[in-house]
């Protein structure tokens, strides 16, 4: 289980304290729910992490509890949230919403259908499932899709995909890439982004197996710890119309020797190479330095555009050895 994992199950483990004080939980069949005497409507829920759940799930359409029927309508936020035993999870077509972290870090989950009837899904419910190969969305589904067999869910309305998994493929049709799409997917170690791509989202790429990647020339910012704790990158080729670079972008590719930034690269977060030891060379094509601090606490050999040597002051630049691209 990655670092940036623990911290998100720490934060579940919160909010279902929270959600436990607010509403009162109950087992029927092996699975919690809460239950809205007003609607009739059930909740699928975890009384507290790793309650158990194990081997294969099947969320049935209806239970009864007290006497009363109630028919199940959505799975809460980190519901299954660290069940590492999970294999799979049959979702019934009564399910309209799937909460944040509904399945993080369900290491052992291989596949899941999301059906037709779900009309809500919060950010990307998938993070950590390192072992998922298959994602499905069930046909007819008026608000996600999964088009041509992609292993992803991808919101209709503008085409952007919000969770993938190490067997994605990503179509010609997305557009952006969600918030923490494919974060904690370490069996993901190469993706091609297809030039419809024009965002990608903060921590989409975070604690994936990635070693190489090209960015298409229609995105224009490196979001917020994209490549974050990336141990496995080496190398990502970034675009000529690349205008930022934010926050944490690349910290912690323990792997990344090397990096070019192209010369329109105007706005630059901070903490964008920390961590990164194996980091040796940087070449920057801007006219002018960047605006951001590195903290690095090694030698760095930066190159930069002929004749802007001299802007590059020793207090600003301590720990590089600037020399001019020939």
């Amino acid at each position: 289980m990655t670092e940036y994992s623990k911290k998100i199950i720490a934060l579940c483990v919160s909010v279902i304290m929270t959600l436990g004080a607010l509403a009162q939980t109950a087992k029927v069949g092996g699975i919690y729910y809460t239950f809205d005497k007003k609607s009739r409507h059930a909740t699928v829920t975890q009384e507290k992490l790793r309650a158990g759940y194990k081997g294969n799930i099947v969320i049935p359409e209806s239970v009864t509890y007290q006497g009363a029927k109630y028919q199940v309508t959505a799975i809460d936020e980190s519901a299954f949230c660290g069940n590492n035993l999970l294999l799979s999870v049959k979702i019934p077509n009564t399910v309209v919403e799937i909460g944040a972290n509904a399945f993080l870090c369900c290491e052992k989950l291989v596949s899941i259908t999301i059906p037709k009837s779900v009309t809500s899904i919060t950010d990307n419910p998938l993070s950590g499932c390192v072992k998922l190969t298959k994602i499905v969305v069930e046909q007819g589904n008026s608000v996600y899709d999964s088009r041509e067999n992609c292993n992803a869910i991808i919101r209709t309305s503008d085409n952007e995909l919000i969770s993938g998994c190490s067997k994605t493929v990503l179509p010609e049709t997305v557009t952006a890439i969600g918030k923490e799409a494919f974060s904690g997917i370490s069996m993901l170690t190469a993706l091609t982004i297809p030039n419809s791509v024009k965002h990608i989202a903060e921590y989409a790429f975070s604690e994936t197996g990635l070693t190489t990647l090209t960015i298409p020339e229609s995105v224009t910012t490196i979001s917020e710890g994209l490549f974050f704790e990336c141990k496995q990158l080496k190398t990502v080729t970034l675009p000529e119309t690349l205008t930022k670079i934010d926050n944490a972008a690349f910290k912690g590719c323990s792997s990344l020797t090397a990096i070019t930034i192209p010369c329109n690269v105007t706005n630059f977060g901070t903490m964008i190479f920390d961590s990164c030891p194996r980091l040796s060379t940087i070449t920057n094509h801007g006219k002018t330095p960047p605006a951001f601090a590195f903290t690095q606490s090694h030698p760095i050999t930066l190159f930069v555009r002929k004749g802007c040597k001299s802007q590059y002051s020793s207090e600003d630049w301590p720990n590089f050895t600037i020399k001019e691209i020939e």
